[in-house]
Order: C-alpha cells, then sequence, then structure tokens
C-alpha cells in the first residue's frame, strides 16, 4: 500500500515513522526543509526558531518518546526568566517545563525524517474533482507525483480543506476550524545578550511576544537572536498591508520595547504565518475518511502544540495500520 503524507511537521513526521513499517510512505512538504511550526531560519551567524519557541511533555507516552532524544541532547530545557508585562507593571516569572530541540528548533523532526521518503519544496495540487483512490497526485505545476492509495493531510485545516475540496462530506470538521494569522519578526544583533530575561510578553500590540532565541541551549550565544510575535488581532488587521510597511512597523514598535536603536539590528527579516494559531477552545483532533481514503490532521489550541500534534499523530496511525495490514492479507 502507497500512503502520501502532506506536511513535514511534527504531526507528519511522526505519522510517516509509525507507518513506514507497514506501507510505502511519501512525505511531501512545500517548504524548502522540514519542520513545519518548528522551523529554523538561519542567515549568517544569526538562527532563529520562528515557529513554535518551545514545548512542553505532560503525557507519560510523549516523555517516553522524547527520552532518547533527550538522552542525545536532541532535545534539552530551556531555562531562565520571562519578562511580564501588564497594565504598565512589569515582573520576572521564572518560566519551568520548557523544551526545545537543539542545536535549533527543527533539529528534532531533522532526526524523525531520517531514513524517510522526503519530497521538499513540493507543493501539492488539490485532489482532482470526480476521482477517486488510488489517488493521482500532481503538484502545482502539474507535474506527475504518483498514485498512492491513501492521502493524509497535517497541514493547516484551510490548506487542507483546499486539497480535498471536492471530497469532503458535508459534516466535515473543516467548515468551523478557525486558524488566526501571525507576522514573526526576526532581529539580530552582533552583541551578546546580557539582560537577565530569556523571553517577553506583553499587552500591547503589534508585538505580544518576543523570544531572546539565543538563550536557548546550543545557540551561538556570540551574538543576540529575537524572535517578536505580532498579536493575533493586529496581524489579522494588516494581514494583505504591503510587507515592508508592515515590518516597519513592527522593528519600530520592537525599538520601542527594548531600547534598542535601529541602527543597532544588523538583521531583520519578517514572516508571514497566515495559518499561525488555532483557537484556544479548538481541540487537536484527526479526520478519517475510510470512504474516499483520505484523513488529516486538525490542530487545536486546547490541547494542542507539538505534544498535541505527536497525539494526534499517534491516534490516527492506529487507525492506519490495521486497514494497511487487512489489505496485506
Amino acid at each position: 500500500m502507497r500512503i502520501a503524507i502532506i506536511g513535514a511537521g511534527i504531526g507528519g513526521l511522526t505519522l510517516a515513522k509509525e507507518l513506514s513499517p507497514h506501507a510505502d510512505v511519501v512525505v511531501f512538504e512545500k517548504a524548502r526543509g522540514v519542520g513545519g511550526r518548528m522551523s529554523t531560519r538561519r542567515a549568517g551567524d544569526y538562527a532563529f526558531d520562528h515557529g513554535a519557541p518551545s514545548f512542553t511533555a505532560q503525557s507519560d507516552a510523549f516523555k517516553a518518546f522524547l527520552s532518547p532524544f533527550e538522552q542525545e541532547g536532541t532535545i534539552r530545557p530551556w531555562q531562565g526568566p520571562c519578562l511580564r508585562t501588564d497594565e504598565g507593571s512589569t515582573s520576572l516569572i521564572e518560566s519551568k517545563d520548557r523544551l526545545v530541540a537543539a542545536p535549533q528548533m527543527n533539529s528534532l523532526c531533522k532526526a524523525l525524517a531520517a531514513g524517510l521518503n522526503m519530497r521538499v519544496s513540493c507543493e501539492v495540487a488539490p485532489l482532482q474533482e470526480g476521482a477517486r483512490a488510488p489517488w493521482t497526485l500532481k503538484d502545482k505545476t502539474e507535474e506527475l507525483l504518483g498514485t498512492f492509495d491513501w492521502i493524509i493531510s497535517t497541514a493547516p485545516s484551510p490548506q487542507t480543506k483546499r486539497l480535498f475540496a471536492h471530497h469532503l462530506p458535508e459534516d466535515n470538521p473543516f467548515e468551523g476550524h478557525v486558524m488566526a494569522p501571525s507576522f514573526v519578526l526576526m532581529v539580530g544583533v552582533q552583541t551578546p545578550w546580557h539582560r537577565d530575561w530569556t523571553c517577553a510578553t506583553f499587552d500591547q500590540t503589534p508585538i505580544h511576544w518576543i523570544s531572546v532565541n539565543t538563550t536557548k541551549p546550543g545557540r551561538n550565544q556570540a551574538v543576540t537572536c529575537f524572535v517578536a510575535r505580532a498579536s493575533s488581532p493586529w496581524s489579522y488587521s494588516h494581514l494583505e498591508d504591503n510587507l515592508d510597511e508592515v515590518k516597519r512597523a513592527v522593528v519600530d514598535h520592537f525599538c520601542y520595547l527594548t531600547d534598542f536603536t535601529p541602527d543597532e539590528l544588523s538583521h531583520t527579516d519578517l514572516h508571514r504565518w497566515r495559518y499561525a494559531l488555532p483557537g484556544e477552545n479548538q481541540l487537536c483532533q484527526t479526520f478519517f475518511c475510510k470512504e474516499r481514503n483520505v484523513a488529516a490532521l486538525i490542530e487545536g489550541g486546547k490541547n494542542g502544540g507539538v505534544e498535541g500534534s505527536w497525539h494526534s499523530a499517534q491516534n490516527l496511525a492506529k487507525r492506519l495500520i490495521p486497514i494497511i495490514q487487512g489489505a496485506h492479507s
């Protein structure tokens, strides 16, 4: 049996690892590398975890999964206080239980991708109307990608909805699923970081979160790298604005919050996550349609993040493996 998995984030790669012993699995990723929301962007001496800044491990199952990566140093704790501002007052609060991948956030996904059949820089086109399984996949340029018995999407729900558009039941879970946008500013400074906070939250717009990326273990601490995330409401209101104008506004606010001058910023770059964050009340879930041989992971806010995506991938694998084994018997 051949299975196509769309998306090489933690969910897609976990699913591919679970299914590969039982089926011929190919993972397609439209970006140049793996990681998804755990991506890292590099620019000379600077590296920015511009997706998920960190994650936690709550369940025994996820802790057991991470254990060998912790032993080899790929997963490490991120220690240090967080600066919080609320209605004009500030306080330092020790952040607990934060985990990161080292030496960069996508290191865990790179480890999971080892040995898998990967196709990066490949954007899969929507399934053709009137087609049925086995599915013939094409990319955006109409190049043939192969024929597959099952198609599984781990992309953000709006992208999955477009991918499966002509093959979804009326009561599908994608209709009411909301993903909020977020602009992320990446800032590099040539001097080391000497202040006492590793991240900061603000009750102002446009920026509501700043991560000092170089305080994470395994990073280059001879320079300072910041990742500043704009609030979802501000990002939504400026989503289609000129990106240069958005960048100038976020840089100005970053300087206001941190007391840097624009001349001190050696590197600045802006990334627009069009589908960044699910609603806080939305749960991680799976979509499974045996009649069409399509399935998906749907990110949640309440039980989401890296651990939630991992659990969803495990749950979907448990449903698919018996089907694969049945086809082989």
